[in-house]
């Protein structure tokens, strides 16, 4: 039996870890902001971007296709500069799983064009806010921007050599403009656009992306007519709007190079009369980066999915149980051992193809619809979080529901194969929550599927669970096999609440990237709280206890249960605002004695904030009082200095600067006014710190 288990366990957690190692996108991904110019005189300048990642990594081009967030780069610049301009090097076309795809693949070229006003002088700050979509050949990952810090000098004029040197490599995938030579032709018809060059050279292979989402692109035939190449680009049946000029970028590859080509027919100087079918022929491959996986391999993984979802805690504790019930069944007459099981599959399989219905549904409404969706809505991400927390405190014996669910079917018809058939339905149900560590990848392909293969892929699923019942309603003699019932299920069942907390860790992982850390943690506070409401429920809601002892339990444990599950739903909704949005006039400086001893010299008032990230006091009092927008407006009429002594970790400095002060300890508050500083109370209000500034001479 421990032989059994320990494999079972070391099964197990090959999947979980598959799904829960998230990469760190500040270790995949590299970008390197490298200006024309070292020393900038002149109104305008390029700026190259270069931006790597790791081997076996991609993330999408500005349009991703049928799937993904579309990269975006975001420039941060100094008041007096703007951006005027970014050229996108030339993405690959990628299959993943089903999905047709642009992406970038071991990294891109972008190019920037910005532009000052007079009067700038010296060096100046700037920021690339870049947001990413990363993929694997098995997974996609929430979305994060990173930001990449740089810095222009404005000055007498000096070229930057690595410019130019970086430059000559980024010149085969930053569209240049249209060579003459190649003739490119475009017209516009009611389904879509034709587009035709003049033929490069006999080996030379062809591909255009488009910028926008409203053309179908993918899948492009390129044919020969006389000394030109031409295709068809469609509009996608549900477009948004029927575009009338054709953006893109034309890629043209030959003799091991490539050169690519910006496209705008509104520039077009001529425009011929063009063939708008195209031939049957095979699509360009040059671009391709990874080949479509079959359908077939797609139908095993569901499959197999399926049958691995026997094995999670979910289900597996029931499995032989159940057949024991059907062959109890058999014996008082009720139907064979394999008739009950058939009944069981039955309500499995149609409880998978009203889940692929729903699917269908949703992608009639939304074609680009893509599984993974669902991350992108912090709702979403909070709501995985409550229910695998709640799970694994289910797991661990916190309180006690579920895990008869898939014995339910007996209660509602007690005899017969009508309860076989309803326990086929809630196993499936319990058994939801347990498909992400297997079926991520296969459930990503069914949603570049048609209806029919999409409803084949789901009933392979269902086939995949339902298999073990069947095999042995028709040799129950196997279940001498199968280890029984016993104390090892509750510590099996236990040992996969550890496996529930880590799908918690992963979906609060992705929830924490989109919102700011302090309401992270509040989010965490009302886990403690739902956790406190389930294990009163768990305690004296149980039916052994008095009629009065549960009422009392179940009303404390939904008041507390409710006010934490609204008070983490409000904490998830807010972005990266928690305090009040900061006036461009108001700056934390870092504590510096020296300017501190500077402003005592000459009469000028200052506040100083000594915090620190685990003090629970100093977070209330700065969302509370001090990062207010009337202590702000208070701060700004009276002229005074702001700084923030940060002592999370250690810091000797700041720890003999409190000393100044009469304090050893976080948090202390001190307001200089001219001429004299005091210490305030270390508990404050918006109003009492606002009274202290304005009492400031």
């Amino acid at each position: 039996m421990e032989k059994l288990l320990l494999l079972l366990a070391l099964f197990c957690s090959q999947f979980a870890w598959g799904q829960f190692g998230v990469p760190s996108y500040e270790d995949l991904i590299k970008t390197e902001i490298i200006p024309e110019y070292s020393s900038w005189e002149k109104e305008t300048q390029r700026i190259l971007v270069k931006t790597t990642i790791s081997d076996g990594f991609s993330y999408y081009w500005k349009n991703g296709g049928e799937s993904g967030v579309p990269f975006d780069i975001e420039a941060s610049l100094p008041e007096g500069m703007e951006l005027l301009n970014v050229v996108w090097g030339s993405p690959k076309y990628k299959f993943f799983f089903g999905q047709k795809t642009y992406a970038y693949v071991g990294g891109s070229w972008h190019l920037l064009t910005v532009k000052k006003k007079a009067g700038l002088k010296g060096e100046q700050k700037i920021e690339l806010n870049n947001l990413f979509q990363v993929c694997d050949d098995k997974n996609c990952f929430a979305p994060q921007t990173l930001t990449f810090p740089g810095s222009l000098t404005i000055g007498a004029e000096k070229l930057n050599p690595a410019f130019d040197e970086q430059l000559k490599k980024a010149s085969h995938y930053l569209p240049q403009e249209l060579d003459a030579e190649l003739d490119v032709q475009v017209i516009r018809s009611d389904a879509g656009f034709d587009i035709s060059v003049v033929k490069p050279q006999d080996d030379a292979k062809v591909f255009f992306f488009n910028d926008s989402e409203n053309l179908m692109a993918f899948d492009q035939k390129w044919k020969e007519e006389g000394a030109r190449l031409q295709t068809h680009l469609a509009f996608a049946e549900n477009a948004d709007k029927k575009d009338q000029i054709l953006l893109g970028t034309l890629l043209i590859k030959a003799n091991g190079s490539q050169e690519a080509y910006a496209v705008d027919s509104s520039t077009l100087s001529s425009v011929t009369t063009m063939i708008s079918t195209v031939s049957e022929g095979g699509s360009d491959e040059v671009a391709v980066e990874a080949e479509k996986p079959s359908f077939w391999i797609t139908i095993a993984y569901m499959f197999i999915g399926g049958l691995l979802l026997n094995l999670m805690p979910c289900v597996f504790p029931v499995l032989a149980l159940k057949v024991q019930s059907f062959l109890k069944l058999s014996k008082d007459g009720k139907g064979s051992a394999l008739s009950h099981g058939l009944a069981y599959s039955g309500g499995v399989i149609l409880s998978f193809w009203v889940l692929s219905f729903f699917i269908i549904i949703l992608k009639a409404k939304n074609p680009n619809l893509t599984w993974g969706f669902q991350l992108q809505d912090p709702a979403f991400l909070l709501g995985m979080v409550i229910l695998l927390f709640v799970i694994a405190l289910n797991f661990f014996g916190l309180f006690e529901m579920g895990v008869s669910l898939t014995g339910a079917g007996q209660k509602v018809k007690k005899e017969g194969h009508g309860g076989s058939f309803m326990s086929g339905v809630l196993a499936t149900v319990v058994a939801t929550p347990c498909a992400g560590p297997f079926l991520g990848a296969a459930l990503a392909a069914t949603f570049g599927m048609s209806n029919f293969p999409l409803l084949m892929s789901f009933t392979a699923m269902g086939l995949g669970l339902s298999l073990p019942y069947l095999i042995l309603g028709f040799k129950p003699e196997l279940l001498k096999f199968l280890p029984r019932p016993g104390d090892w299920m509750e510590r099996f069942k236990q040992s996969m609440g550890f496996m529930m907390m880590l799908a918690v860790v992963y979906f609060f992982w992705s929830l924490a990237a989109m919102i700011d850390v302090d309401w992270a943690i509040r989010v965490l506070a009302a886990m403690v709280g739902l956790a406190l409401a389930l294990w009163i429920y768990g305690a004296w809601g149980t039916p052994w206890m008095s009629a009065k002892v549960r009422k009392i339990a179940i009303g404390l444990a939904v008041l507390i249960g409710g006010y934490s599950l609204v008070f983490a739903y409000d904490a998830s909704q807010q972005g990266g605002v928690i305090s009040a949005e900061v006036p461009k006039e108001i700056v934390w400086n870092p504590y510096d004695e020296v300017e501190i001893q500077k402003l005592e010299a000459e009469g000028k008032p200052y506040f100083v904030d000594f915090t620190a990230k685990w003090c629970g006091i100093c977070q209330w009092n700065k969302n509370t009082a001090i990062r207010k927008q009337g202590t702000y407006e208070a701060f700004l009429a009276k002229g005074v200095k702001l700084f923030e002594a940060d002592m999370t970790n250690e810091n000797p400095a700041l720890s003999e600067a409190i000393k100044k002060y009469g304090r050893k300890a976080v948090p202390v508050y001190v307001v200089f006014d001219g001429s004299e500083w005091r210490v305030l109370s270390s508990t404050l209000t918006e109003g009492s710190l606002i009274e202290e500034i304005k009492s400031i001479p």
